[in-house]
């Protein structure tokens, strides 16, 4: 999935599901911000979902992070 970020950078993340308990968690890789800061990959619980099927757009609200 392609992860929109507030500074304009888009990054491709991975939207995981756990096989035995079907929660969801967001894989994100090392990516620059718009200003040239390097983010280390990571991977974050999803703790809500929302989905707006007219902009074909799912909002993600992250929880903890794993890694």
């Amino acid at each position: 999935m392609v992860l929109s970020f507030s500074d304009g950078v888009d990054v491709e993340g991975e939207l995981l599901t756990g096989q035995q308990t079907g929660e969801l968690a967001l894989a994100v890789p090392a990516y620059r911000t718009a200003t040239g800061h390097l983010v280390s990959a990571a991977v974050w619980t999803v703790s809500e979902t929302q989905t707006n099927s007219e902009r074909d757009q799912l909002s993600i609200r992250l929880g903890q992070r794993l890694s």
